[in-house]
């Protein structure tokens, strides 16, 4: 990715001849065939002297080019198995590397989920990272990585690259990897979440759509009382729980502030905290979640049990809007996330978003001259248009800057982008955690909190605990 390019030198190769002279002669010859066999003898060995000079001698050289050596680079991402942009996304991967294969090798590492967090971890922290590899935004991820020297800013790259330029995003994105006065990444995928629920159930019930926390208690009831789970709501290693919090926390006093606030302040236990944890605590007292919320965590179980029906409302990402079934999502439609008691921050108007992912460059590779031009023709496909506009087919709202045609989209898809589309967003807080095991503390204990093994005080407690260890 630096300015240069590779040199490879020819190999120089020595040819050298051995030369053989069988002298014979025949006793039964004249004498003038002595004399001429002697004559071709003393030709023959002025001969061999010649050659043997030869090889002592400067010898002459011929090159030969040398075969240009493929350059080898690893890419590791987290969109594959059962995540909906796998098939399109691996499919232009393998794309651009056959078109490709004559000047690079690409081995590309595929980890599903957070099981790419829990990889991208080790690697880092052994010094054996990819030369590229997507990752999360937010100072608890980004941090340790300037720090450590161990990825480049994206000023440093865009320098050398010819295709990707700072104006490709828009200011919001770029503040998803801003550290300091720098950008520690590209922008991949945004997101804003979104309330839905099933107008079909809703119908058989003659229930309405609840708008605050009172009336959320109410529909929850009819809806257990007829076996249906109210809200397909649950975290498994904070998933999606943890924005489930964030939805909530925001309507109350400070609570943006407390979240943004969070690596400078190292202070969890706000008022806004400590309100969220005692609502959901409550929310699954009314029985609101699936009874199993370990078993129904992480964001497949939780679309599974809206799509088979067992769930009447859920909140979920756009990611995921591919695995919802065709079917549920013509019966489903959008609606503002319930307003909690006492909240000063309406709902109707914002909802839980930003930057999710984006793609990193390793540094060492980068200053690598030899692997550099190769490095960056890959690296601009991967934040290339095409790209986007492809996942974009597979419902991944794009962080560029870039227009989709509707045609192209998933029907349930449009019904979001309309519907976010008029909201304000607040970033998640996990963006601001300030260490990695912080934010790691978090999440686990938002899985005891929705499973009503830990109080909401002592939830509340350990985290501060955690936070409050990354202050210096």
């Amino acid at each position: 990715m630096r300015k240069g390019k590779l040199r490879f030198g020819a190999r120089l190769m020595v040819l050298a001849m051995v030369m053989s002279v069988i002298l014979s002669a025949c006793s039964s010859k004249s004498a003038s065939d002595d004399k001429a066999a002697a004559k071709e003898t003393e030709h023959a060995a002025t001969a061999a002297a010649t050659a043997t000079a030869a090889t002592t001698a400067t010898p002459e050289v011929t090159e030969a080019p040398k075969a240009k050596d493929k350059v080898k680079l690893t890419f590791a991402y987290n969109w594959t198995g059962t995540d909906a942009k796998a098939e399109i996304y691996e499919g232009l991967l393998k794309k651009y590397m056959e078109e490709h294969k004559d000047t690079v090798d690409i081995t590309l590492e595929a980890t599903p989920g957070d099981e790419h967090k829990t990889k991208m971890k080790i690697e880092i922290a052994s010094g054996n990272q990819p030369d590229l590899f997507m990752y999360y935004n937010g100072d608890a991820y980004i941090k340790p990585l300037v720090d450590g020297k161990v990825i480049v800013s994206a000023e440093e790259y865009m320098a050398v690259s010819k295709a990707v330029k700072k104006e490709q995003w828009t200011d919001s994105a770029w503040d998803s990897f801003k550290l300091g006065d720098q950008h520690y990444g590209f922008p991949v995928e945004s997101f804003k979440g979104f309330f839905m629920y099933n107008k079909t159930i809703f119908d058989k019930y003659k229930l309405t759509v609840p708008t605050t926390y009172a009336e959320l208690k109410v529909v929850s009831k009819v809806l257990r009382d007829n076996g249906i789970i109210p809200l397909a709501m649950s975290s498994k290693g904070g998933n999606p729980g943890h924005l489930f919090f964030d939805q909530i926390r925001d309507q109350f006093p400070d609570g943006i502030a407390d979240a943004q606030n969070l690596g400078t302040s190292f202070k969890f236990d706000s008022p806004s905290a400590i309100t969220t944890a005692n609502i959901i605590d409550d929310m699954r007292k009314n029985k609101m979640f699936p009874d199993d919320t370990i078993a129904n965590g992480d964001w497949g179980p939780s679309i599974t049990t809206y799509n088979e029906g067992k769930a009447a409302m859920i909140y979920s990402f756009p990611w995921m809007i591919g695995t919802f079934k065709p079917e549920i999502g013509a019966v489903s439609e959008m609606a503002a996330f319930p307003k909690m008691d006492n909240a000063t921050v309406d709902p109707a108007g914002f909802t839980i978003g930003g930057v999710s992912m984006g793609l990193v460059v390793s540094r060492k590779p980068f200053e690598d001259m030899a692997k550099q031009a190769e490095l960056v023709k890959f690296s601009d496909f991967l934040v290339s248009d095409e790209m986007f506009s492809a996942l974009g087919k597979a419902s991944m709202t794009p962080a560029k800057d870039l227009k989709l045609a509707v045609t192209d989209l998933n029907p349930l898809f449009v019904k979001f982008v309309d519907f976010a589309g008029k909201q304000g967003m607040y970033p998640p807080v996990y963006n601001w955690f300030p260490t990695p095991d912080s934010a790691a503390e978090y999440f686990s204990q938002l899985d005891s909190l929705f499973a009503g093994a830990v109080k909401p005080d002592a939830f509340i407690s350990s985290i501060q605990k955690s936070v409050a260890k990354a202050k210096k």
